[in-house]
């Protein structure tokens, strides 16, 4: 994933401005160094909310104040909304998909670990980091996108 997002930043033309690093936050240097995080498909992978707040607390650490984080992922668990679990269904049906192949992939995203429960789960999430109250800027059945920029500090 790390080549394909450095030979995308190429193709960009943004390359010179953006450093890519394979390796958890945590081994980063905890100074505020970095001017935006881009953090996508991550936190309805960690298990339980003091890990989802330990790296997001992480981050925060790392940018400078009042520099944006855009955070985007799973923000409600799909076994909890039936309703939406059958639209999708029914979309990847439409799309050509047979009887197996739609309960394969019911079964796949079923394995999300344990997603934030809400979109107010995830503003509680961000602002207990460090984070203004973040804007949510896309959101379709389960997933949700939001832009928050670190509290700046005060002199």
């Amino acid at each position: 994933m790390l080549d394909l997002a450095r030979t995308l930043l190429i193709e960009a033309g943004v390359s010179d401005r953006v450093e890519t690093v394979l390796g958890a936050v945590a081994d980063l240097d905890s100074s505020p160094s970095f001017d935006v995080v881009i953090m996508i498909g991550v936190l309805h992978h960690l298990q339980g909310d003091a890990a989802k707040q330990n790296i997001l607390t992480q981050i925060a650490m790392r940018l400078q104040p009042g520099a944006p984080l855009v955070v985007a992922g799973n923000y409600r668990a799909y076994a909890s909304q039936p309703l939406f679990m059958a639209a999708w269904a029914t979309r990847w049906r439409m799309n050509g998909s047979g009887p197996e192949e739609v309960r394969a992939k019911m079964r796949k995203i079923l394995q999300v670990a344990e997603p934030p429960q809400s979109e107010e789960a995830v503003i509680s999430l961000l602002t207990e980091a460090g984070f203004e109250e973040p804007v949510q800027f896309f959101a379709s059945l389960f997933w949700g996108a939001w832009l928050a920029q670190r509290i700046p500090t005060t002199r």
